[in-house]
């Protein structure tokens, strides 16, 4: 049975069916479904990765089964998609099970959207900000296209309705409505400057001043960090925001934003960056750790060396000790 099938028998069928019936349909019918039937969710923010926490459910999963269904609905082109339950799914296809309980709702896509979003933030602990800035965008789409909620995954409130669909997305992923303005701005990055927010090596306020920034200067950003591995400050990115807005006439090549201006801000010592500091040229740590191939990590096996250098003191003292 197709999608088109389906509603025009839900339609028939409610003419005839009870409150109980009804709303029995709202919350979903349960089925054992055929994996291969279920499709990923259109466009799915959330990846599906092989980490500890899917090394967890994959164990209770196969010595308890899957515990909760996962929520499905009929697409547009007449499929069963997954609002909820993809690394379930993944889990039970490398088990080896070939079906899994499904809790299968008569739900649209923007409702299916708000499901999947709720969800995932719920059930995940760590969330890369790239993740939440397209699942935020998603979700805030889809209350826009509502108008309001209307599925049963969020106890209703009497002033729900006068609530904005920013604020509505607030409380379903349990974030300040500030945060999510700024999530929401990430996704105005080039995505080489998204992938450094998701490492931590920008973070997330000037990253959002940043993203008020055109395109070419955004790579002019980009390419200096390839070249110093230097990002900007907020203070740094505040300023490069403040010319490009003076620059009247929008010209990149004549404005008062240039690759010459980003550069020469960029060299300017943050105020973090300020205090006394020991400093190493790359050349000489190029020599000593041939290995490594960015600043980071050559830090890190500096402070290995310092640490094993410490247990090496340690183990030293406590031999001198037991001899005397």
């Amino acid at each position: 049975m197709n999608a088109l099938d389906y509603l025009k028998l839900s339609a028939v069928d409610n003419m005839f069916s009870s409150q109980e019936e009804r709303d029995a349909e709202k919350i979903g019918k349960l089925a054992e479904v055929d994996i291969v039937q279920l499709v990923d969710f259109k466009e799915h923010p959330f990846p599906v990765v092989e980490d500890d926490e899917m090394n967890e459910l994959r164990k209770s999963i196969s010595e308890n089964g899957v515990l909760e269904p996962a929520i499905a609905f009929w697409n547009e082109d007449g499929n069963l998609e997954l609002a909820t339950g993809h690394r379930r799914k993944y889990c039970c296809s490398t088990l080896g099970f070939k079906t899994m309980p499904v809790l299968i709702k008569k739900i649209n896509r923007d409702q299916a959207t708000i499901i999947m979003g709720e969800s995932n933030f719920k059930r995940r602990k760590d969330t890369l900000p790239s993740v939440k800035a397209r699942a935020y965008k998603m979700m805030l789409d889809a209350f826009n296209h509502q108008g309001k909620r209307n599925d049963l995954t969020m106890a209703a409130e009497e002033n729900e309705d006068k609530m904005s669909s920013r604020e509505k997305l607030a409380k379903v992923a349990n974030e300040s409505i500030d945060n999510i303005k700024r999530y929401l701005q990430l996704n105005k990055l080039i995505p080489q400057l998204l992938n450094l927010v998701d490492k931590k090596r920008i973070g997330l306020r000037p990253a959002c001043k940043m993203a008020q920034l055109p395109t070419e200067i955004q790579t002019v950003i980009y390419n200096y960090y390839m070249d110093n591995e230097v990002t900007p400050s907020y203070a740094q990115a505040k300023e490069m925001v403040d010319l490009y807005k003076e620059n009247q006439n929008g010209n990149y090549e004549n404005g008062i934003l240039n690759a010459e201006k980003v550069n020469s801000i960029l060299e300017e010592k943050k105020g973090n960056q300020k205090e006394d500091t020991i400093s190493i040229t790359k050349s000489f740590c190029r020599k000593y750790f041939p290995n490594c191939d960015t600043q980071i990590e050559i830090e890190q096996a500096i402070i290995k060396l310092f640490n094993e250098l410490n247990q090496f003191r340690d183990q030293g003292n406590s031999a001198e000790h037991g001899m005397n």
